[in-house]
């Protein structure tokens, strides 16, 4: 018995630092008259419990009047959790970009598709110009195992003579002992799970945008961030996005030291005219994670 708690002790005070691989992010791309669009999808594979990124970019002359798709509450064979419009701005090239980043939920496992999305343009001479994205396969793999335990009737040379055997309250009685002694460890390994879920979760979650393109980070630290610091204020967010989280600090009476000055630096990065500089991304990738792991340093409003 003793050698059983010494074990569920043992094995319940691991922790796993393994971070997961990052997914390498697949790009479609396609143009017509004066009117470029791409599609990025953060991977081709995902397990139920995943969300799956999408970013579509539409570059267009200045002379031209953009229509970005609707978001509904589908997408093929996903669900919009939800999505943000990024802001039109002029490229370094001259031309004008916009766009949406979609943040989908797979409904069931299986192989899934994103249905073509179709981009409208008006040009300076009033004509029309239409172009469609291709359809996206994304595999989406099950979370949980399946099958059924068959079960069989014991053969009767397989059948255990009980003669001479212990009598049977001793087993009972250690039997109960070994049930109780699981629960203690239980109810200890539940309790030490709450006390240590959430920096396990933003460990994983920012160990995870250390090892994808710094454009993929600027994609979806914002959303790491925001649920990161809900959980661990144990606040509610009418909009997971930074303006969500300030006005639930502000009902909260709550200002987290340093926060408006990182969130100033990532949305100069995000709208900035040239293409995102990998240093400075990690340098504000480090920013928010000394904000969120330095949970001492809030001050009451």
């Amino acid at each position: 018995m003793l050698c059983t708690v010494a074990l569920a002790l043992l094995f319940g005070s691991c922790e796993s630092n393994t971070a997961a691989e990052a997914n390498s992010k697949l790009t479609h791309e396609s143009s017509a008259d004066g009117l470029h669009v791409s599609l990025s999808v953060s991977s081709d594979k995902i397990t139920t419990s995943e969300m799956l990124l999408v970013e579509l970019i539409v570059k267009s002359d200045e002379s031209m009047k953009v229509k970005l798709p609707e978001s509904t509450g589908k997408w093929g064979d996903f669900a919009i959790f939800e999505s943000r419009t990024i802001p039109a701005k002029l490229g370094g090239d001259g031309r004008v970009v916009q766009g949406v980043v979609y943040t989908l939920e797979p409904d069931v496992s299986g192989e899934s598709s994103l249905t073509g999305l179709v981009v409208k343009a008006v040009d300076g001479d009033g004509e029309e110009v239409e172009l469609s994205t291709a359809p996206v396969s994304v595999k989406v793999v099950s979370v949980l195992n399946s099958g059924e335990n068959k079960m069989r009737d014991i053969a009767p040379n397989e059948r255990v003579n009980v003669e001479g055997q212990t009598p049977r309250w001793i087993i009972a009685l250690f039997g109960s002992n070994i049930v109780l002694v699981l629960g203690v460890v239980v109810v200890w390994l539940t309790w030490k799970k709450k006390q240590v879920v959430v920096s396990d979760h933003l460990h994983v979650d920012f160990e995870n945008l250390r090892s994808v393109p710094a454009t993929e980070v600027m994609s979806r630290i914002e959303r790491v961030v925001c649920l990161a610091l809900a959980k661990q204020r144990n606040i509610t967010l009418s909009k997971v996005d930074f303006a969500g989280l300030h006005q639930a600090l502000e009902i909260g009476g709550t200002t987290i030291v340093g926060l408006a000055e990182a969130i100033a630096q990532y949305e100069k990065l995000q709208y900035a005219s040239q293409a995102v500089d990998e240093g400075q991304v990690r340098a504000l990738h480090g920013r928010f994670g000394a904000i969120i792991f330095e949970k001492g340093k809030d001050m009451a409003s």
